[in-house]
């Protein structure tokens, strides 16, 4: 989960130019995402992961430790 975790962090930091400390607690809503910064983040995800972007399906108000724990369970199921 761990490295899971700054997977995540380091696509916001370098796709996004948010800067850190990134907390894992903060929604993405909260980092700055917008509307069309979400589909992105989510096609990095998927691009980076191998999973399909419709599993991912990312909510603005999501935690990155919740965002985490929900990807973790698409990959244990593949």
């Amino acid at each position: 989960m761990k490295n899971l975790i700054l997977n995540l962090k380091s696509i916001i930091i370098n796709e996004f130019g948010i800067s850190e400390p990134i907390s894992n607690s903060d929604s993405l809503d909260n980092m700055g995402l917008d509307s069309i910064a979400l589909i992105e983040y989510q096609y990095e995800i998927s691009k980076k992961l191998n999973i399909e972007e419709s599993e991912i399906k990312i909510n603005k108000n999501e935690s990155l430790t919740d965002l985490t724990t929900r990807l973790n369970l698409i990959i244990e199921e593949k």
